[in-house]
């Protein structure tokens, strides 16, 4: 049995029809590495990404996951490892809390010497022990 968890072998995609942007490109993950994908920039690190994740169309090329290929697969299906048509079989979350009350506003029960208000401007601070520089 191999420890091979990922492995791309002469991908070649990219994003607009005739430009590719990844030309035979491949690498293996053995389970327990850890991958680092360094390069200059417009080099392909993004779209190699974007190409296993199934949200760059792959044109030649092998990309499989513990085995199994999963090239034309959209990124839903590589989680939920189920085709887009097909429901899933879990539960729709509930809605908690639905009978809690609206928050009141917290400055109508302040004495009224806390309550300020907002919509005033507050007053320039203007420092008079400075020597103003245009008169030098």
């Amino acid at each position: 049995m191999s420890d091979t968890v990922i492995e791309v072998k002469d991908l070649v995609a990219g994003y607009l029809p005739g430009v590719n942007i990844l030309n035979g490109t491949n690498f293996h993950a053995d389970k327990g590495e850890l991958i680092g994908i360094i390069g200059p920039n417009g080099a392909g690190k993004s779209t190699l990404l974007k190409a296993i994740f199934g949200l760059v169309k792959v044109r030649e090329g092998s990309i499989t996951l513990n085995g199994e290929s999963i090239v034309g697969l959209k990124s839903n299906q590589l989680v939920t490892n189920q085709p887009t048509n097909q429901p899933t079989n879990k539960p729709k979350p509930t809605r908690t809390n639905q009978n809690q009350s609206k928050p009141t506003q917290t400055n109508q029960n302040q004495p009224e010497a806390t309550k300020t208000n907002q919509n005033q401007p507050k007053p320039a601070k203007t420092n008079t022990n400075q020597p103003n520089p245009t008169n030098t």
